[in-house]
C-alpha cells in the first residue's frame, strides 16, 4: 500500500493488511493510529514530509528508533512500529507534538543547520513554484514556513539549480538567501541541556555564489543563540567559491558549563551584495542525503 497524501487512518491492528505500507515521495501524508492499534506492517518512505498521529500519547512523549524500530513511550504507554530495513535511521531527528485533540504528532524534523531543503517540491506545477529551465525551478519560503518552522524577513527560498548557476550544486535542492536577507530556525528539537547530555551544537553547511551573477563583495554571518548566549562567525563573501562549494561549520563552546539554558536558534543572515546558496552534503558520497551531527557532547561526526 502506497499513500500519496492525506491521512491514512488504521483503527484497528489489521487495518491496513499485512502488506507494507509506504510514504510515497513527498507525500505530505499522515498515518492516524488508534489507541489500540498496533499494526506490524513495515513502513517505508518516512522522510521530513511525513508524520503519525498516535492517539493516547501527548507531546511530553519520546520518540526513538532502534533496530529499525519506531518505539514512542509515555509513562507506561508504549507503540512500537516497524521501519524499513535498508534505511539509515541514524541521522533522524524524532520530534514529538500535540496533535491538539487527543494525540501525538511523531515527525522527522527537519533542522536548518544540517542544510536539507530537498524536501520542497519543486516540480512544474507544484503549489507556488516558478518554473525556469533555464536557471531552475525555485520556490519562495514564507516568512514563517509551519511545515520546517524556518523564519525569514523574505528575500529566502528553495531553488533546485541548474549548472548555469551553480556546478556544484546542480541536481540538488538548496536554499537561496537574497543580500540583505536571512534565515533562521529555533531548534526546540535541541533543548539545552538534553537528557543524553549534549552541551554543544554545530551549525555546518556549504555555500556558494552564482555563476549568473560573479563573485560577491561583503560578509555572510552565521549564529547560534541560547539564552544570552551567542556564537558568531563572520565570512568574507569574497572568499566563497562561485559556482562551487565553501565549507563552513561553527561550533558553540559548552552551553551548559557557561550557564546557558533553553532553544538554540540557529541563523543564517547575508549581508553581501550578491544572492548566495546554502546547501549540506557529504563528503564521502555527495549523492546520498547526510545529516551533520548537530548536538554534541565532545566531538562531531559526518554521516
Amino acid at each position: 500500500m502506497t499513500i500519496k497524501g492525506g491521512t491514512l487512518a488504521l483503527t484497528y491492528s489489521d487495518s491496513a493488511g499485512y502488506g507494507d505500507i509506504a510514504f510515497a515521495p513527498r507525500a505530505h501524508a499522515t498515518i492516524y493510529l488508534a489507541g489500540g492499534a498496533a499494526p506490524t506492517n513495515t513502513i517505508s518512505g518516512l522522510d521530513a514530509l511525513e508524520r503519525f498521529d498516535l492517539q493516547g500519547f501527548d507531546g511530553s512523549a519520546t520518540a526513538t528508533i532502534a533496530n529499525d524500530l519506531l518505539i514512542v513511550t509515555e509513562g507506561g504507554l508504549t507503540k512500537t512500529l516497524h521501519l524499513d530495513p535498508s534505511v539509515d535511521y541514524s541521522d533522524y531527528f524524532l520530534r514529538v507534538t500535540s496533535d491538539g485533540n487527543g494525540g501525538a504528532f511523531v515527525d522527522n524534523f527537519t533542522l536548518l543547520a544540517d542544510s536539507r531543503f530537498e524536501f520542497t517540491d519543486l516540480s512544474n506545477g507544484a503549489p507556488g513554484v516558478t518554473v525556469d529551465a533555464v536557471r531552475g525551478n525555485y520556490k519562495p519560503i514564507d516568512f514563517f514556513d509551519q511545515t520546517h518552522e524556518w523564519f525569514s524577513n523574505g528575500g529566502v527560498g528553495v531553488f533546485a539549480p541548474t549548472a548555469a548557476v551553480s556546478t556544484a550544486f546542480a541536481g540538488s535542492q538548496v536554499a537561496y538567501i537574497s543580500q540583505g536577507h536571512s534565515l533562521s530556525q529555533f531548534d526546540t528539537v535541541a533543548q539545552i541541556p538534553e537528557a543524553s547530555g549534549f552541551t554543544e551544537y554545530q551549525f555546518s553547511f556549504d555555500v556558494g555564489g552564482r555563476l549568473d551573477a560573479g563573485p560577491a563583495s561583503g560578509y555572510l554571518y552565521i549564529w547560534i543563540v541560547v539564552g544570552s548566549y551567542t556564537a558568531t562567525m563572520q565570512v568574507d563573501a569574497a572568499d566563497i567559491a562561485v559556482g562551487g562549494a565553501t565549507h563552513l561549520s561553527l561550533t558553540s563552546s559548552n552551553f551548559v558549563a557557561a550557564g546557558y539554558y533553553g532553544d538554540v536558534q540557529v541563523n543564517i543572515s547575508n549581508a553581501s551584495n550578491k544572492q548566495l546558496l546554502v546547501e549540506r552534503r557529504c563528503a564521502d558520497d555527495q549523492s546520498r542525503r547526510c545529516r551533520r551531527v548537530a548536538l554534541l557532547d565532545t566531538a562531531s561526526t559526518d554521516r
